[in-house]
């Protein structure tokens, strides 16, 4: 019988079942490595050092420099955010305010890493109304574009992976917390061709392992909401019907991008287990907690992959990971659910 799904431990089962190594079974379910050491569960080399504070850029100063952009680039947003506070109109001013948490929040994660003291982010003159929210809008989206780019260019794994994540936080807030607009729900490019690309190069960084992790979170992804669809009811639940059903097309051309990118190293791609054991889908509030979860988890595995892979394959999968965290409150949002931009 297979395990459930949506379970930490069976997670791990149903990743080795499907040919993935323990290194890349930790991507779905939020595994790390193991306390002071650089050494998976698995026995894996992992590219991360350790998680204590500043590990992560410890013996990188271009990292300890990128931590100390993101910091300003962070701390500029917050600043932006409280000084436009008393110009927004009521209706936005509680998103402006959740906005600014949310970035200090991020602030203080990244304080845990080495940096170099930081310019204080001075405190701009605020346009009044309209004119706010549209500079407050399109600094998010800039930032936004500037933590996956700093991500993609990282030395460490574990701080390209952070960066993500922070990244993603923005996309979240832009769906949660859109400002006057409609909310923006970003969408992903197809995998990088990896056509020339050695197999050999990319296991060097555990890259084809990362690839078949995602592959086999993708797999997964499609059976289960294939079954959350036909456990929720097109006339009486049609906004959700038509998210999942969106949320299916999206794991679906990321699979088949997977499997391509694979053949082209040469390397058989991770099939799909026959079926998977899922919660009760007795009531919609069920099935939009395990569509969140799925979402997570893929979130996770395209973690996973940032981590362990360099260049465009990492700015790919770390939009991924954008794309899965917003989905996961478009699909199944949570009462009071809030942008972490972490991943677990």
């Amino acid at each position: 019988m297979p395990a459930p799904l949506l379970d930490r431990r069976s997670l791990l089962a149903a990743a080795a079942r499907l040919g993935v190594g323990l290194a890349g079974a930790a991507a779905l379910t939020s595994c790390g490595t193991l306390p002071g050491s650089n050494r998976t569960a698995g026995g894996t080399a992992s590219p991360t050092t350790t998680s204590s504070a500043g590990g992560i850029t410890a013996g990188r100063d271009a990292d300890v420099e990128r931590v100390a952009e993101a910091t300003t680039l962070l701390s500029g947003l917050a600043s932006a955010g409280r000084a436009t506070l008393g110009t927004l109109p009521s209706a936005d001013r509680a998103a402006a305010r959740r906005l600014v948490r949310l970035h200090d929040a991020q602030v203080a994660r990244l304080s845990s890493e080495e940096t170099p003291a930081t310019t204080p982010a001075t405190t701009p003159d605020a346009p009044a109304g309209r004119r706010s929210l549209g500079r407050l809008r399109r600094q998010e989206a800039s930032a936004q574009r500037d933590l996956l780019a700093l991500a993609t260019a990282a030395d460490s794994g574990a701080l390209a992976r952070l960066l993500a994540g922070l990244a993603a936080g923005l996309s979240q807030a832009a769906v949660l917390d859109p400002l006057g607009g409609p909310a923006s729900v970003p969408s992903s490019a197809a995998v990088p061709d990896l056509t020339g690309t050695a197999a050999d190069d990319l296991l060097a960084q555990d890259g084809v392992d990362a690839l078949q992790a995602a592959l086999a979170a993708e797999h997964a992804a499609i059976w289960v909401l294939a079954s959350l669809g036909a456990a929720t009811s097109v006339s009486t639940q049609p906004t959700q019907y038509l998210a999942l059903q969106a949320a299916s097309a999206a794991h679906r051309d990321r699979r088949d991008d997977l499997e391509d990118a694979l053949r082209s190293l040469d390397v058989d791609p991770v099939g799909s287990a026959a079926a998977y054991d899922l919660p009760s889908l007795r009531t919609p509030a069920r099935v939009r907690t395990a569509a969140r979860d799925l979402e997570s988890a893929t979130a996770e595995a395209y973690g996973y992959l940032t981590a362990v892979t360099t260049g465009s394959l990492r700015r790919w999968a770390a939009g991924v990971v954008a794309d899965a965290s917003v989905t996961s409150l478009v699909i199944g949002p949570a009462a009071g659910a809030r942008p972490t931009g972490l991943l677990a």
